[in-house]
């Protein structure tokens, strides 16, 4: 193996598959003024280790989130059987947004489907 392909190789072990499907996600947490909150959004992209959404208020950096994300395509209220991901997590990212959403990468600590 060549230099070169060891790094690419190296760099594409470091990029983790990343789906940008926009599944509903229920996030729980505290905003950057300390109350608490509970909302429903959908993802913007999801992988591995984490995920990012929008939020309609600003967290703060390394606050904890509880989350749960549905991985069912179907209109909100109909039932499905489809896999469900619980999760709880820290921001890593907080961004504020041109559309006055925040944007909000969290990084998985605790995660099981159910």
């Amino acid at each position: 193996m060549t230099p070169d392909n060891t790094r690419q190789h190296s760099e594409w072990r470091e990029r983790p598959e990343r789906s940008y499907d926009h599944f509903r996600v229920r996030v729980r947490g505290r905003d950057a003024g300390g109350k608490i909150f509970k909302v429903m959004t959908f993802l913007d992209n999801i992988c591995e280790g984490g995920l990012y959404v929008r939020l309609d208020r600003a967290v703060a950096g390394g606050a904890p989130l509880s989350l749960f994300v549905s991985f069912s395509t179907l209109p909100h209220g109909e039932a499905a059987s489809a896999p469900r991901l619980c999760a709880r997590g820290r921001v890593l990212r907080a961004e504020a947004r041109p559309d006055g959403l925040c944007g909000v990468a969290v990084s998985f600590t605790r995660h099981r489907f159910v």
